[in-house]
């Protein structure tokens, strides 16, 4: 069969989860996948991902061999945390090291040939590594800044080949964070580092942070509160790719005030690993993720908990793709009606995922609108005064195995 793929390669996050980190040795990588000019959609596509030092032929440094699910077409994986047994170097930030600026990455899907070109890796990639982050600013008591508005502003050189971190020290930051281009936060810690902000606004929209292009944020909490008409704790809006690692996100919902903790748009791509994500409250429908319009989300490791709303959806995707992994998500208290996994003219992937609701209204576990849903180990616990739908995929597509659904109501 002969498949043609657009390739992104995305920056990285990494290990570290306290001050002073080291530095990671791993990076997330996305692709789209195409099978005879249409857009894939199945799980357990076999991609090798193969590091030479030369655009053809060379020598191999690295290698791994990644199951993955392509979801309209959108694929994701870690690529350096799990070398195949035929890679020269176990090490994948050694095999870059060595590369330098000459690493090619050759891809194969399945047992087809390896696909041409090699992509080179540069920028992104390469800013996980310590000798291409020009600077490193501090904040907090004793660093170089007070607040991270400060260390941000005073950045004016930063590009694919000079990165910065910004490291904030433990406290509370009570500060609205505009990121920019190629430059990472990283906290002492989720409840050691804070950054938080109480909104004012009463009538549009507003945010803890927003994000920007190969960005992290990792090893903090975020946490916004309040009453503006839509309000998101982290949103990224036309920009990619960006990651969110180690996190705590806190979104709280007074008034009339409706949004989501993780909001995308305009082909914004987020990466999430290892976060926790809270929202309570919302007079209107409320999100824990929200994908919207060409922005797909890959999360793993992560809870999401929602209580507390007059209905809610606490992951969405539309006209996008979501990718989920080892995912909890507990929604109660809900007044109206509540959907776990909802695919609105998109697609969802979801893979050992717990889904526990219970709502006044109608309870919805894994939904399609017009999208796609792919579901392997999942369970859901349903409890609603009104109709408990366990999967509903009237109008979409639907894939399942090994799925579990207790419903009562």
């Amino acid at each position: 069969m002969k498949r043609l793929r657009f390739l992104q390669v995305v920056m990285a996050a990494g290990m570290a989860s306290t001050c002073l980190a080291a530095q990671p040795g791993w990076i997330r990588y996305q692709g789209r996948l195409m099978e005879n000019g249409v857009l894939a959609n199945r799980p357990g596509v076999q991609v090798t991902f193969s590091l030479f030092d030369q655009p053809t032929g060379g020598t191999l440094l690295y290698r791994e061999v990644d199951a993955v699910t392509a979801l309209e077409g959108f694929y994701a994986t870690d690529l350096g945390d799990n070398p195949h047994v035929s890679s020269p170097n176990p090490d994948f930030a050694r095999a870059l090291a060595t590369a330098g600026t000459n690493a090619w990455l050759a891809l194969q899907v399945d047992a087809g040939p390896e696909l041409l070109p090699r992509e080179r890796l540069g920028g992104a990639p390469f800013a996980v590594n310590a000798g291409d982050l020009r600077r490193v600013l501090t904040v907090g008591p004793g660093g170089e800044y007070a607040t991270i508005g400060a260390a941000l502003a005073s950045i004016t050189d930063n590009n694919a080949t000079n990165g910065y971190l910004v490291k904030v020290g433990p406290g509370v930051f009570a500060e609205r964070v505009i990121m920019k281009p190629f430059v990472s936060l990283e906290g002492c810690g989720r409840g050691v580092t804070t950054i938080s902000l109480t909104s004012t606004n009463t009538s549009g929209t507003d945010y803890v942070v927003l994000g920007a292009s190969n960005t992290e944020i990792r090893c903090m909490s975020l946490a916004l509160q309040g009453s503006a008409a839509v309000m998101y704790g982290y949103c990224l809006i036309g920009q990619r790719p960006a990651a969110i690692s180690d996190v705590a996100i806190s979104l709280t919902l007074t008034g009339t005030a409706s949004g989501a903790a993780v909001h995308t748009e305009n082909f914004g791509w987020v990466y999430m690993r290892d976060a926790d994500v809270t929202v309570s409250g919302g007079a209107a429908t409320t999100y824990g993720l929200q994908f919207t319009t060409g922005s797909p989300g890959n999360v793993r490791d992560t809870s999401i908990t929602v209580s507390g709303a007059q209905a809610c959806t606490a992951v969405s995707a539309s006209e996008c793709s979501a990718d989920l992994q080892h995912v909890t998500v507990d929604v109660s208290g809900i007044g109206g009606a509540a959907n776990g996994l909802f695919a609105a003219q998109g697609g969802i992937s979801a893979r050992d995922v717990l889904v526990s609701i219970s709502a006044t209204g109608a309870v919805n576990g894994f939904i399609t609108g017009e999208g796609t849903l792919i579901l392997r180990d999942v369970k859901a616990t349903l409890n609603g005064n009104g109709d408990c739908t366990g999967v509903s995929a009237s109008r979409g597509a639907l894939t399942m195995s090994d799925c579990t659904v207790e419903a009562a109501g």
